[in-house]
């Protein structure tokens, strides 16, 4: 789906760059905008990025079969887990 394209593209970086093989990151849409925002090279992907639009992007990726992106298992939480 275009609309959410940039996304994954942003969340590849992110696991290209901050990941290594088997491991996982778990955070919040704000904690992963943070760490985004302090990688060079991404500016642009996250002009028109805030926390509510890249929360729509990861649960319409997730549902969509993107196997690396599942919400967390803690009940009540609002994390997301990455797993390259």
């Amino acid at each position: 789906d275009g609309r959410y394209s940039h996304v994954a593209e942003l969340l590849d970086i992110f696991k290209e760059s901050s990941l290594e093989e088997g491991d996982r990151w778990e955070g919040t849409c704000s904690e992963l905008l943070k760490v985004l925002s302090k990688m060079s090279g991404v500016d642009i992907l996250l002009r028109d990025v805030n926390t509510r639009k890249l929360g729509w992007a990861m649960r319409h990726l997730s549902t969509k079969g993107c196997d690396w992106l599942t919400r967390s298992d803690t009940k009540g939480s609002c994390k997301w887990v990455i797993k390259k």
